[in-house]
């Protein structure tokens, strides 16, 4: 009876020896979320072609995962690659947010949206970073609520998107709207300075107004 037990022990230990060592064979696979986590650390170095392909790796391995499509968009737009960004952060609207990430990953992409349709400047492109602008304003300024800023990069941030409302409406021909916009920036920034004796009814109304769009993007530039 003693021997039993005896190689009972010293088979159950040579088990626990094999399992052991076939679970320190076995290697840790990055999730997506990984991939993406690294890819944007590269984006914050501004290396944003390696970021971009990090980005890609992500959403090779999870074709849902929506934070994937908002960096290589990112990435993207800040290659100048228009037409790629569009099309990625536009795949990435449409996923599921996923909801152990606590990074608003939607306005993000909006927010992306915004800037890359403004950018482009294609027939009808203004009309599209309007609506997307206006999205990510509704919901992040206002009473009790935080003005959105990129999480990647804090310099970029919700005056950035009313700029760009300002400009595409400008570009749409709604004159009145843009210096709206014009006017909410400089309360934030500097109430001193007011655009309401600007009168946009007239050519020179509208010289004036370009103008002010032209010293905010400007002064949204400077560090």
């Amino acid at each position: 009876m003693k021997n039993l037990f005896q190689n009972t022990g010293l088979i159950l230990a040579a088990l626990f020896i094999s399992l052991m060592a076939d679970a320190c064979r076995k290697q840790y696979e990055s999730t997506s979320q990984d991939m993406s986590d690294y890819g944007w650390e590269l984006f914050e170095q501004d290396d944003y072609s390696n970021s971009a392909q990090w980005f890609q790796n992500s959403i090779d391995n999870d074709t849902s995962f929506k934070d994937g499509y908002n960096g290589i968009g990112w990435s993207f737009g800040k290659l100048a690659y228009i037409d790629s960004s569009i099309k990625y952060l536009n795949k990435g609207i449409l996923m599921a947010d996923d909801p152990f990430n606590t990074i608003d990953v939607t306005n993000e992409i909006k927010a992306g949206l915004c800037f890359a349709y403004n950018a482009r400047g294609n027939s009808g492109d203004d009309s599209m970073s309007i609506i997307w602008g206006d999205t990510v304003i509704g919901a992040t300024v206002g009473f009790n609520k935080t003005g959105w800023i990129f999480t990647h990069d804090t310099t970029i941030n919700y005056l950035d998107v009313m700029l760009t409302l300002g400009m595409s409406n400008f570009g749409v021909g709604d004159f009145t709207k843009s210096l709206e916009h014009v006017s909410d920036i400089w309360a934030i920034l500097n109430p001193s300075i007011s655009v309401a004796t600007i009168d946009v009814a007239t050519v020179d109304g509208r010289r004036l107004l370009a103008v002010q769009l032209d010293s905010l993007q400007n002064y949204l530039a400077t560090p």
